[in-house]
């Protein structure tokens, strides 16, 4: 059995020192987003969960809403970059850590997804040489395809009209006949 576990990693470091007082709370995102992460940052509190409904019941001073992320929703469906629909949420991008040290938040992206290397140094003859290949590939297994299914018709066919023939001795030499 294999499992399968998306994980999102969060560090949070505690050093309360009476003369040095350093709290880090770091925070990453999965590389292709497939969890959501959200954050708010109130009175020097860093706030994170993977909805925004808890972080909003958390919240002290209730986000107002943001009108330019409803116009974006009812332009293109989405809310573009890190904005949520309320004002001072933020969600965290797919591949970003973010860090934050009580007064400045920084956000990096750690991961991006690329092209493929190997992709990218082909030339436009190699390219499409690979693309008449595939191209080929697929018009013989259609072909393939399209006989097989003809057979079993006409074998099915067959035995509507000739009750007494054997399903599967006749079917297969059809099928070897074919190949």
């Amino acid at each position: 059995m294999r499992l399968k576990i998306l994980t999102l990693l969060v560090l949070i470091c505690l050093n309360s020192d009476i003369l040095l007082s350093s709290n880090i709370d770091e925070i990453w995102r999965d590389q292709l987003g497939i969890k959501p992460l959200y954050y708010a940052i109130q009175d020097g509190v860093f706030i994170f969960a993977s909805e925004i409904k808890s972080i909003y019941c958390v919240l002290d001073k209730k986000p107002s809403i943001s009108f330019s992320a409803v116009d974006d929703i009812l332009r293109y469906r989405f809310v573009d970059d890190n904005n949520t629909i309320f004002e001072g949420i933020k969600k965290v991008m797919p591949g970003e850590h973010i860090v934050f040290n009580g007064k400045n938040l920084e956000r990096e992206k750690y991961w991006e997804l690329r092209a493929n290397a190997m992709y990218i140094d082909k030339t436009e003859k190699q390219r499409q040489a690979e693309v008449e290949e595939f191209r080929e590939l697929f018009e013989k297994v259609g072909k393939t395809l399209w006989a097989l299914t003809a057979l079993d018709s006409w074998y099915w066919n067959l035995k509507d009209w000739q009750p007494n023939i054997s399903s599967f001795s006749h079917r297969d030499r059809i099928l070897d006949a074919a190949v």
